[in-house]
């Protein structure tokens, strides 16, 4: 029995230069096309408009579509960081709580990934800026 949920989302792109914003925007559609256990039904694109005071531009797409099952809803939220996500169809479902075990380890094993490459990226950050440091410290004794 197919779990299909019909899903409405909104994702918002903050970022500089407006082009960008509104190329990350077109990429989304694509990529959300691309996934075959995300079934696009429409779509809505509001090209980017530049922040009140600040050099940055927001745009945001409007999508609806269907989904296989929350496990792949909950991979899609984790996946495209929408700003809010709305289960249209169906109104109440069964889950046993196999399933749900399954959709909340899926969602550990991906947050436990994201951490892993938080904490990569912050070891590279610490390494670069020692290396910027003793570069720096370099330019010091040569201007002595």
């Amino acid at each position: 029995m197919k779990e299909n949920l019909r899903v409405r989302s909104i994702i918002e792109i903050v970022g500089s230069p407006e082009s960008y914003v509104n190329e990350l925007l077109d990429k989304i559609i694509s990529k959300i096309g691309e996934r075959r256990e995300l079934i696009l039904n429409g779509k809505e694109i509001f090209k980017a408009e530049q922040i009140k005071d600040k050099p940055l531009w927001s745009g945001f797409c409007d999508v609806e579509m269907d989904v296989e099952n929350l496990g792949v809803l909950m991979s899609f939220c984790l996946d495209f960081m929408p700003s809010s996500v709305e289960i249209i169809e169906p109104d109440t479902f069964y889950l046993p709580n196999s399933k749900l075990n399954n959709v909340f380890n899926d969602l550990l094993a991906k947050l436990h990934e994201n951490n892993l490459n938080l904490r990569n990226t912050q070891a590279q950050n610490i390494l670069l800026r020692r290396e910027l440091g003793k570069l720096k410290g370099g330019e010091e004794e040569k201007k002595q």
